[in-house]
């Protein structure tokens, strides 16, 4: 299963940017007044569509050595209801739900969050079963031989997979023996960061040169820091729908227990992960207006120029809904041909007549 995007026009692109800015800005004036309510999406779940990426001028470019046309990476994304959200469907549910659009840095810190509490949430507790008192050894065997490898204590040579869920320098100091002693790594800076990978199927990670993750290093990372680069090959996105429910962290000693803590402080049960992607995203939400009391469809413009098909085999870059007008067209034209042959035939066939009688 791939996600294919198809982009009616770079007109359209280009305006629905704009748009997305000036959501950003209206959502901004709206934090200040109050005015978003949060509860219904604790029976909600979050479920990623595809991601696409579109080239925009880098406002940012301070010298000759920016990057002046950087890749614009964008996340489409659905809140379900949890009880109907399946994994195994490509669009997760077919009712009740609201299609949004973000920025990818900032869907893959808050969704790299939930997916992380998620994941310990469930580790304390396979934890807390294997009854080990400290020992890692034990904890190690007891969750190897339970399936839970994802529980293991591994440190990826010292690589934070969460500091690079955004365009990030790679720290290069103490990789691959300094670089086989080449500190300065000839003058050059890298980067690791999120892309969209299988045609907008899935998110991995890659190097680049520059710092908004346009340009894709010629080096490879193993050759620079002396192992691979972690979910290079592999999606760090899944097809599981993620609830945007608080758990009681507590019941399950997790070990950090300051941030659930701190999430569980508001007066909703709704994840920060989760209020934080519905904040900053534009929205879609026709299929909403029984759940949510002042549905947004500033966004749904753009989300209907840019067209999300799951299937298997070659991008199809034609438009996925055919125009009225010109069908219509087609039609009379095809008429016409057929009207005008016909004369054609009839004219000819009488003058054949013609001839015939006067011999």
């Amino acid at each position: 299963m791939k996600v294919l995007v198809t982009v009616l026009t770079l007109l359209s692109v280009a305006s629905a940017v704009t748009e997305l800015s000036f959501l950003q800005h209206r959502r901004l004036d709206q934090n200040n007044n109050n005015n978003f309510q949060h509860s219904w999406m604790a029976n909600y779940s979050v479920k990623f569509l595809g991601c696409h990426h579109i080239k925009q001028w880098n406002d940012a470019a301070n010298d000759n050595a920016d990057v002046r046309i950087e890749t614009k990476r964008l996340v489409r994304f659905r809140l379900c209801p949890s009880q109907t959200c399946s994994a195994s469907k490509s669009l997760g549910c077919s009712s009740g739900y609201g299609d949004y659009v973000m920025d990818m840095d900032s869907f893959m810190q808050a969704y790299s969050q939930i997916r992380g509490q998620e994941i310990e949430y469930e580790c304390q507790k396979y934890q807390n079963q294997c009854q080990c008192n400290g020992d890692e050894q034990c904890l190690n065997e007891c969750l190897t031989k339970a399936g839970h490898e994802e529980c293991l204590q591994n440190n990826n040579q010292g690589f934070q997979l969460e500091n690079y869920m955004y365009c990030n320098r790679l720290n290069v100091q103490n990789g691959n023996n300094n670089n086989n002693n080449n500190d300065n790594n000839n003058g050059n800076h890298y980067y690791v960061g999120p892309f969209c990978a299988n045609q907008g199927g899935a998110i991995h990670l890659g190097l680049f040169t520059d710092d908004t993750c346009s340009n894709f290093a010629e080096a490879s990372f193993e050759s620079i820091m002396g192992f691979t680069l972690p979910y290079s090959k592999e999606s760090i996105i899944h097809s599981d729908c993620l609830s945007c429910h608080e758990k009681n962290y507590q019941d399950a000693q997790a070990a950090d227990a300051y941030y659930y803590v701190n999430d569980q402080a508001d007066a909703d049960q709704v994840r920060e992960s989760c209020e934080l992607l519905y904040e900053n995203s534009g929205k879609c939400e026709a299929n909403l207006a029984s759940i949510v009391s002042s549905p947004n469809n500033n966004a749904c413009n753009y989300l209907e120029g840019i067209r999300m098909v799951r299937q298997d085999g070659i991008i199809n870059t034609a438009s996925s809904r055919p125009s009225a007008v010109a069908t219509a067209f087609i039609v009379l034209f095809a008429m016409a041909f057929a009207a005008m042959a016909f004369y054609v035939w009839y004219l000819r066939t009488r003058l054949g007549l013609k001839q015939n009688a006067f011999l």
